[in-house]
């Protein structure tokens, strides 16, 4: 697919992230590309987060951050920001990908 994961309707656009590959697109600017495209080509754009399954949720990957990656704030208000920016985007959070 040109945009997102997957496409459930003519309507309805998924675009799936673990935590790690979140933070990663949130730093790199793909993530806002990602809706822009999603919100131009779909009604209900969907930003799904799914979680590492085992593990307690955190919007740090690895639990580490090293200088390459943003705070849990910065993330936090990164995704507030995009759902501003993007008010039709829906967020869904997932506890893990099996449960997706």
């Amino acid at each position: 697919l040109e945009v997102g994961d997957y496409v459930l309707t003519p309507e309805i656009c998924i675009e799936r992230k673990s935590i790690s590959d979140l933070i990663g697109s949130l730093n790199s600017g793909r993530l806002y590309n990602q809706a822009t495209a999603m919100a131009r080509c779909y009604k209900r754009p969907i930003l799904l987060i799914e979680f590492e399954e085992g593990k307690p949720f955190s919007l740090q990957s690895s639990g580490v951050i090293t200088s390459s990656e943003v705070s849990s704030q910065s993330v936090a208000s990164k995704l507030f920001l995009l759902t501003i920016h993007f008010p039709e985007l829906r967020i869904l959070w997932c506890p893990s990908p099996h449960a997706t």
